[in-house]
């Protein structure tokens, strides 16, 4: 896909990418539907550098460029996502479609300035092989084109450090807590300290341990 840039800081642009309560609102029959508003079940876990989250039972409707391989009449598909959030601005998107099919998204995000951020963008896929790649890349242009206003006009600009500035809510905003907490961590660590000190206590285990709730 074609290079993009935002004027938004690189942790916002990623901090989009992995918002799961947006979709349904922002991606009406696009990437979700209001229909079905509420975020799946998921969990969050550290993996080495890695932030991984997922699960199952990811609601999307069923015609779209991305879906419209689904095998019935109804209205929706349900979806597998995994996700793997390289610390601290690349992630890596599988979804598993009806359970034969996928789709690959990877999108690596580069600060130029505070408040400009460049991002590359990959997609994949192993099914509709035949037909014309610019449909797919439309397709994801269309979505970004309804993210980047939002995106683009949040203030401030840079993550706050300190996570009551914004309201979270647990369970749903799960993956974004986890991820700015291991950012402050990863700040904390590149100002002089010899260990990660984090300035909220992290709730997440060990790396390879997942947690559950919310």
């Amino acid at each position: 896909m074609p290079v993009k840039e935002w004027k938004c800081s690189a942790a916002r642009r990623l901090e989009n990418f992995v918002d799961f309560a947006h979709i349904a609102w922002v991606h009406d029959n696009v990437l979700g539907t209001r229909e079905h508003p509420e975020v799946a079940d998921h969990k969050v876990w550290r993996e080495g550098a890695v932030l991984r989250f997922g699960g199952e039972d990811f609601v999307a409707p069923s015609r779209t460029t991305k879906n419209r391989v689904a095998s019935s009449d109804a209205r929706h598909v349900v979806t597998t996502k995994d996700y793997r959030l390289f610390m601290p601005l690349s992630i890596h998107f599988y979804q598993t479609i009806e359970g034969r099919h996928h789709f690959i998204l990877f999108v690596s995000a580069c600060p130029v300035r505070r408040d400009v951020t460049r991002f590359f963008t990959f997609n994949a896929r192993d099914y509709e092989l035949e037909e014309d790649d610019e449909r797919f890349i439309s397709f994801q242009e269309e979505i970004l084109e309804q993210d980047r206003p939002v995106v683009e006009s949040q203030r401030p600009e840079e993550l706050p450090f300190d996570l009551s500035a914004e309201l979270h809510i647990r369970g749903v905003d799960r993956v974004s807590i986890e991820y700015r907490k291991w950012l402050i961590e990863l700040t904390n660590h590149s100002e002089g300290g010899t260990r990660p000190r984090p300035l909220v206590e992290s709730s997440l285990p060990s790396p390879g341990r997942e947690v559950d709730g919310g």
